[in-house]
């Protein structure tokens, strides 16, 4: 979808390679999974007219267990979306271990991604740099359980029905 900004993150994937920073020439290749919309074909432009489409995978849609093994592969997991509602993928990441990087965004401020994992995406530097930095990304906030989010969801139906009219 274009909120998801790919177009912008596929320009800094390709200036990674373009000022020596790695990307393709160092193996790293960019992975993206779900639903293929009718933006991936101009995507995949994209990708071939900055030379990276050797380097670019559109996986769509994949079942669990291929989750669980592109997590544990993954060098970072990274969310250039323009704005979100909720960020499970970014839940799930920082579950699991991986080095989140997110465009500032308040929801995810309000998940506990740290500042530091939070970038411009049209800087291929801040790119860089995120990738650079060692370690797993540790939320500044507890994780939710799914009993919390059960409990928290049954709370606001409580008070909205509470306050029909």
């Amino acid at each position: 979808w274009p909120h998801k900004d790919h177009a912008t993150l596929l320009r800094s994937f390709a200036a990674l390679g373009r000022g020596g920073r790695g990307a393709g020439q160092l193996g790293e290749s960019l992975v993206l999974t779900g639903a293929k919309t009718r933006e991936w074909p101009g995507l995949r432009r994209l990708a071939a007219e900055l030379g990276v489409s050797e380097e670019v995978r559109h996986l769509g849609f994949r079942p669990r267990a291929d989750l669980e093994r592109l997590y544990a592969n993954a060098s970072a997991v990274v969310f250039p979306s323009r704005y979100e509602g909720f960020g499970l993928p970014i839940l799930e990441a920082a579950a699991r271990g991986c080095r989140v990087i997110a465009r500032p965004l308040p929801v995810y401020a309000e998940l506990g991604v740290p500042a530091e994992a939070q970038i411009d995406f049209g800087d291929p530097d801040a790119l860089a740099a995120a990738l650079a930095r060692p370690g797993r990304t540790v939320l500044t906030r507890p994780l939710p359980t799914w009993d919390s989010c059960v409990s928290g969801t049954l709370a606001a139906l409580r008070r909205a029905a509470s306050n029909r009219s």
